[in-house]
């Protein structure tokens, strides 16, 4: 993205690329990937929750975003920031309706899929798509 540009061109032109009526939810937001992501899913459209460690960076982010925005400062390995995330009911409604499971999910349920690919019990493994989503993309 650039100071000149949205970092969705086309998503003025083209309702694929829209996420109005959307809630994302970004970690690390502050900077590097975690602020650009912030920004694209905003300027497609969707509600974003942006938190990270750092305030500072996080109001930065927001006054650059504008509205459908909220940030909130902490840090993502604290349990109670999880848990102050966790009540914002649209976005885990959203989660709850399109997926097979029909509830979020919990921290750890990750741990193994990161071990695996981390490892080398994936080894032998090339050109896949591990999906973790709690049947969200077979819905």
């Amino acid at each position: 993205m650039n100071e000149a540009g949205s970092a969705v061109p086309s998503a003025r032109t083209d309702d694929r690329w829209r996420l109005d009526g959307r809630v994302a939810l970004v970690t690390g937001a502050s900077a590097g990937l975690g602020a650009r992501f912030a920004r694209v899913l905003h300027d497609a459209g969707a509600h974003v929750i942006a938190t990270a460690r750092r305030a500072d960076l996080l109001e930065e982010l927001a006054q650059q975003c504008g509205s459908r925005i909220r940030t909130i400062a902490g840090d993502i390995a604290d349990r109670q920031h999880r848990l102050a995330l966790g009540p914002i009911p649209a976005f885990a409604r959203s989660i709850r309706d399109r997926t097979l499971l029909g509830r979020t999910p919990e921290p750890d349920e990750l741990d193994g899929p990161l071990l695996f690919l981390a490892t080398g019990a994936s080894s032998y493994m090339t050109g896949q798509a591990l999906v973790i989503d709690g049947g969200w993309t077979a819905v």
